[in-house]
């Protein structure tokens, strides 16, 4: 064998183990060096096409959100146009996450998003959340916003509606704002 010739012996954790064998006697060493052998793991043909066709597709993050039907948006907008006036933050589409960070590819994301809808009959949360205003509060400043809903909405901490139509979205983490969040597909639910 050549000196530094690569032989791979067995497979560990779908890496195969590399021998590094160094022939001393090709290199004129004195009789008394010993063999060495240099032990490494060296991705096999198979993994670097697999780690070459993940790193080609792109991967993003995605979320499912529930949308409020129409006839409750202009409560929800008045109070979040109310609270933002007051405390700051972005301007928000309402919205309630259903799922949330999804690294995915977006074949994968609308596949999985369709067979999720396909199987929905009702949606029923037990901690449902529509996020009103976005930012950092003080535990004083959200006392005050707490109020501040109750005196826009006096009715708003019982609203209820019935939720039928779903958005997956693309999104980008860094904009808070989630205005180049993009809109994948919509899907409404059969009643």
């Amino acid at each position: 064998m050549e000196p530094h010739t690569f032989i791979s012996v067995s497979a560990l954790h779908g890496l195969p183990l590399t021998v590094s064998y160094i022939d001393h006697s090709q290199m004129n060493c004195s009789e008394s060096s010993s063999l060495k052998l240099t032990l490494r793991l060296m991705p096999s043909q198979e993994q670097e096409a697999l780690e070459a066709f993940k790193d080609a597709q792109e991967m993003h993050m995605y979320a499912v959100w529930a949308l409020p039907p129409t006839h409750v948006l202009p409560r929800i907008k008045t109070v979040m146009e109310g609270l933002r006036a007051e405390f700051g933050g972005p301007e928000i589409e309402p919205h309630i996450t259903v799922l949330g960070s999804m690294l995915r590819t977006e074949e994968d994301a609308i596949q999985q998003f369709k067979d999720a809808c396909n199987i929905i009959t009702r949606f029923e949360s037990c901690c449902p959340h529509l996020s009103l205003l976005y930012g950092y509060l003080t535990d004083e400043e959200k006392k005050r916003a707490k109020e501040k809903v109750t005196t826009i909405d006096e009715g708003f901490a019982s609203l209820s509606f019935d939720v039928t139509r779903f958005v997956l979205c693309k999104m980008n983490i860094q904009d808070k704002s989630q205005h180049s969040w993009e809109k994948i597909l919509a899907i409404d639910l059969q009643p």
